[in-house]
């Protein structure tokens, strides 16, 4: 069996719903952080400094590991809470989870494969890429005209 680099499939398989999982949560909250900046353009650069901060610890620590940490604690239920609630942030938290199995039965759906998450993970690391290098041209030309101004 030919092996990935990095890791091997069993591996990837391991990982990479969890890796999908924390990759549209932080890139859906730095998409939200983003629309708020603008929001907030005429506001203090303190505030939207505070703004990208955060989106920025999103990106370090994953979702799944305040969801652990949140698990050691015990929880009061509000009477008040409906279940619809509930079941929808499990359902928004977890979308890349293996879906319960159907009480009718249906065709057996086609095997995922293995590589599916190295390449969701390979297109937005492309994606991040491709950003940092804009910026990094934007700011060579400001540092040209700097330059060249003075």
């Amino acid at each position: 069996m030919i092996q990935i680099s990095l890791l091997n499939l069993a591996e990837w398989a391991a990982i990479g719903p969890p890796l999908a999982n924390h990759l549209w949560q932080s890139t859906l909250f730095a998409a939200v952080a983003g629309l708020l900046t603008l929001l907030l353009r005429r506001n203090h650069a303190r505030a939207r400094h505070w703004l990208w901060l955060a989106a920025s610890v999103k990106f370090v620590v994953p979702f799944s590991f305040l969801v652990a940490i949140g698990s050691q604690f015990e929880w009061r239920t509000a009477h008040a809470v409906t279940p619809t609630l509930s079941g929808a942030i499990d359902q928004i938290s977890q979308p890349f989870a293996p879906p319960v199995a159907p009480a009718v039965s249906t065709p057996a759906a086609p095997p995922v494969s293995p590589f599916v998450p190295a390449l969701i993970a390979a297109v937005w690391f492309l994606g991040s890429a491709a950003v940092v290098l804009r910026w990094c041209v934007c700011w060579r030309r400001i540092q040209t005209a700097v330059r060249t101004a003075g």
